[in-house]
């Protein structure tokens, strides 16, 4: 028992002794930023620097940093020392990029700080959300009759999520470049003849690289932006689900196996896309909600693999009509940026 107390009065010294230095380094800190003050109020300035300096690395707690970088800013400007206040303002606003003025700033400060502006360099972030697709026929291919040709295409729900990179190119625009990965899902439906209709659900996996320019529209806390752009899409896979459904003759569904369609399209295709959405501040970040029409500018049909597939046309009677691919998508994404302090010309 007396062994294990005097383990523990032993471990007690120690962690005394390695926490009385932080806190007297606090205490010492803290004093000093009280001592910064009273020599403001009096209006004896020159020492303050001095004085708060040491602390600037390590000591302060946050807001306490604030203060002491506001008390040397100050302490300069009314000294006439113009090149060490722009630089500790600009050391000030690298360590708080996103400071927001305060009523009690003196107004000697909220001038100066009014001169400066904190651009952000580099914005990183990661969007996930939904989408809707469709095929758009540009030319029509059918084993019934053209003349009674009754195809449509329906649009189904996908997938997207990635990353984001952005950099601004002034205060209103950015650039950005987005890595993507999308599911879309569309169905072509045919009726051949009044005899059988037939129903091909695709679902292509695509990675996608869309580089688009937003500008925006308001420059609140707050921004609703506009958004113009285009990008390749990469394909992954392409898999058909196909049934026909016999209307006359024949009973039941024609039905089977899953068609691997990755020969049948282009495995790079191009789009042009626009939209808008809406940044919402959020900590230190940005709540972004995003919408976009992408419209494809490559048709999705390799024509020499048009009749390569038996299947298609001899058990479903069909045959791909060429057609471009268009979605709208809808994503919900978080970013964060690098910020770089510089005097306002």
């Amino acid at each position: 028992m007396m062994k294990l107390l005097l383990y523990l009065v032993f471990i007690g010294m120690l962690a005394y002794t390695h926490l009385s230095p932080i806190n007297a380094q606090e205490n010492t800190c803290s004093e000093a930023l009280s001592s910064a003050t009273n020599l403001y109020n009096e209006g004896i300035i020159e020492d303050i620097p001095n004085l708060l300096n040491p602390c600037l690395e390590e000591g302060f707690t946050k807001n306490e940093k604030i203060e002491a970088y506001k008390l040397m800013i100050l302490a300069y400007l009314f000294d006439d020392n113009q090149f060490e206040a722009e630089k500790t303002m600009l050391a000030f606003l690298k360590d708080f990029p996103e400071y927001e003025l305060r009523p009690t700033d003196p107004i000697e400060f909220v001038y100066f700080f009014k001169t400066f502006e904190t651009v952000p360099i580099v914005s990183f972030g990661f969007l996930l959300g939904g989408n809707l697709s469709n095929a758009v026929v540009t030319q029509t291919y059918t084993t019934g009759n053209f003349n009674d040709h009754n195809a449509n295409d329906n649009m189904g729900i996908g997938y997207t999520l990635g990353a984001n990179i952005s950099r601004r190119i002034n205060n209103r625009m950015s650039i950005h470049l987005d890595l993507l990965l999308a599911g879309y899902n569309y169905t072509f439906t045919d009726k051949i003849f009044e005899i059988s209709e037939i129903n091909m659900k695709e679902s292509l996996t695509l990675f996608s690289t869309p580089v688009s320019v937003t500008y925006d529209i308001t420059q609140n806390k707050n921004k609703a932006y506009v958004r113009l752009g285009g990008g390749i899409n990469y394909l992954i896979s392409s898999i058909i689900t196909p049934s026909r459904t016999n209307i006359q003759g024949e009973s039941g569904d024609v039905t089977g196996a899953d068609i691997d369609m990755i020969d049948h399209r282009p495995s790079v295709n191009y789009f042009a896309l626009a939209g808008g959405g809406y940044k919402i501040k959020i900590g230190s970040g940005e709540l972004l909600i995003d919408g976009r029409f992408n419209i494809g500018l490559t048709d999705m049909v390799n024509d020499e693999a048009r009749y390569k597939n038996r299947t298609l046309w001899h058990r479903y009677f069909f045959i791909e009509d060429d057609f471009l691919l268009a979605n709208f998508g809808l994503t919900v994404g978080y970013k964060i940026s690098l910020f770089k302090p510089v005097k306002k010309q």
